[in-house]
């Protein structure tokens, strides 16, 4: 059987010579969670994360990134040019926090350099690596700290961590 042909709107839209546009209205997430609009000088939150691994200091204060949730912070520190990045992450109070054996508290790094100087490595806890993080200050307004410890790659090879400190603004 033949199905009769049928319109699947009562009326057909008019022809127009407008080029299609889209008009963002908003953005998914609050402006305030991207404090200073994602800048690149200084990054979306004054501050850094800096640490020696492998024997080469890694000062990462471009593209600084704060998340709280739960009682845990997160700060992230991205560059470009050369490619690297810490990650730190934390219990939302002063003191001495160690890795593991829960994943509130880790260290990592990564560089991604021509050739064969590219690096991943992390410290979780329970077997893979080791971290302390010290949080020696947490205001309303910012948050300050060191950390070391011993990061390992996907290879089990071991990278020690000295000299590591973070601060970033906080989300208002």
């Amino acid at each position: 059987p033949t199905a009769k042909e049928s319109r699947t709107a009562p009326k057909a839209m008019p022809k127009s010579s407008r080029v299609a546009t889209i008009t963002r209205l908003s953005t998914s997430r609050p402006s305030a969670s991207v404090p200073k609009g994602c800048a690149m000088e200084g990054g979306a939150s004054d501050g850094g994360v800096s640490g020696t691994i492998d024997g080469n200091t890694e000062n990462v204060t471009e593209g600084v990134l704060i998340q709280e949730a739960n009682g845990v912070i997160g700060i992230g520190a991205s560059q470009a040019d050369p490619q690297r990045g810490w990650n730190l992450r934390f219990p939302a109070s002063v003191g001495s926090h160690a890795c593991g054996p829960t994943p509130s508290t880790l260290i990592q790094f990564s560089r991604d350099f021509p050739g064969d100087d590219s690096l991943t490595v992390q410290a979780l806890g329970s077997g893979a690596g080791s971290c302390t993080i010290v949080v020696t200050s947490l205001t309303a307004e910012r948050v300050e700290g060191t950390f070391s410890g011993v990061l390992i790659d996907n290879q089990d090879n071991e990278y020690p961590v000295t000299n590591g400190s973070f601060a970033a603004d906080r989300l208002q």
